[in-house]
């Protein structure tokens, strides 16, 4: 009867409705760990120890399984020893003592077959230094250069110098990880030496590759001790735009992170485009607004591409005939092909032309000093070949002012 009945609740007191509204949190148990160690006793039942000294692993010399800290008591290892290896539980201790050295001497021997040694090492970053600098795929070192150093090595000094090279990694993705640590190494160091300089000039350009993707490069110009040295900064991929704003944040991130400021730079290049010298949103004028007793200089290259923009006329005419010339025989393989083997019969240092471009100035920068010195053998293949053309000037092609000008061209691009 007594679970029928309704008791009423005792009168609670102000104190315990406080308790109530604000009740109190349990402690927490804290669990107690206890790190069992190692006792020399325990190789009797077929266990050695691995792993940290404070808390180390039993494990077995035998099967090479390895237990938990909590089983390193001589009631379970022996329990593993009767049940996994019944047939070595009279086993005595000197034969635990070979099983265990024996598994100590496969593990160093494992560990000399893939320790890379210092020399290998050396080796494979010296590779990965000459296939960046070659601007080579990263599977050449695989595909090419160490088997041919192995069979060169394998003629003159035997096989057991072909093995040795065996042991220098060459894979693409070391080559590839090799390239990036002595990357990041000058960097570094590229970066301490400008801030230990205090004062550098930097000469930025934003140009887009063949991929179509826009690329900011940025040299730098810094005092190194008693000299002036000039050297590579950074190479960034732009993202979207081409803007001034845009070139100007990706700079200053670059500095941010490798803790440079814009009131070491002192001086700073660029080219004429409108978003660098733009004067409310170009490059220079975001940097002027950060420090406004920088230099700017326009780039002297550019300069140059101006000037043959705006040459007296009688050099404009033998610069137009000249590229008219030159793209004619580019544009047809079997006049290039002629010409080449005139100038192999003739001597000539240089036996073909570069076409010509618009991006680099006169007749592409680096091709008319190229096409002034192929002299006579160019002028007997104009006279075969190139007599047809008619440009409509003044001035004779091959005529002696002609060729005076041209000379002058080709000595003022060169």
């Amino acid at each position: 009867m007594e679970r029928f009945l309704v008791r009423s609740k005792p009168p609670t007191t102000s104190a315990e409705t406080v308790e109530s509204d604000n009740p109190v949190p349990p402690k927490e148990k804290r669990e107690k760990t206890v790190s069992r160690q190692y006792h020399e006793s325990y190789l009797s039942y077929g266990f050695s120890w691995t792993g940290d000294v404070n808390i180390p692993q039993p494990e077995c010399v035998l099967c090479r399984e390895k237990l938990a800290n909590s089983n390193m008591v001589p009631s379970k290892l022996k329990r593993h020893l009767e049940t996994k290896h019944p047939f070595h539980a009279e086993r005595n201790l000197a034969y635990f003592k070979r099983a265990r050295d024996l598994n100590q001497r496969q593990q160093d021997r494992l560990l000399d077959c893939v320790k890379v040694s210092e020399k290998a090492m050396e080796a494979s970053y010296m590779l990965a230094e000459l296939i960046a600098k070659q601007k080579k795929p990263h599977t050449i070192a695989e595909t090419l250069i160490l088997p041919a150093c192995k069979i060169i090595a394998g003629v003159m000094l035997g096989p057991d110098a072909a093995n040795e090279l065996s042991k220098v990694p060459a894979s693409d993705n070391t080559i590839k990880r090799r390239i990036d640590d002595m990357s990041e190494d000058i960097e570094q160091h590229l970066t301490e030496k400008l801030q230990a300089s205090g004062r550098f000039s930097l000469q930025i350009d934003e140009s887009t590759d063949i991929s179509g993707a826009a690329q900011l490069l940025a040299n730098v110009r810094y005092v190194d001790g008693d000299s002036i040295k000039e050297t590579f900064f950074f190479c960034k991929e732009m993202a979207s735009h081409t803007t001034g704003e845009e070139i100007f944040k990706v700079t200053d991130n670059y500095l941010k992170e490798n803790n440079l400021c814009w009131s070491m730079c002192v001086s700073l290049c660029t080219d004429g485009a409108a978003c660098m010298t733009g004067r409310v949103r170009g490059f220079i004028a975001k940097v002027k607004a950060q420090n406004p007793q920088i230099v700017t200089n326009h780039c002297i290259l550019h300069r140059e591409a101006l000037v043959a923009k705006t040459m007296p006329p009688e050099l404009t005419e033998v610069l137009n005939q000249a590229v008219q010339m030159v793209n004619y025989i580019k544009s047809r393989p079997l006049k290039s092909r002629l010409f080449s083997q005139l100038c192999a019969e003739m001597g000539a240092d240089h036996q073909s032309l570069i076409l010509h471009t618009e991006v680099d100035g006169c007749l592409g920068g680096k091709s008319y000093p190229v096409f002034t010195s192929f002299g006579k053998s160019f002028w007997n293949f104009h006279v075969n070949t190139l007599s047809h053309i008619r440009t409509g000037s003044r001035m004779r092609a091959g005529a002696p002012g002609w060729l005076t000008l041209q000379t002058y061209l080709g000595i003022s691009t060169s």
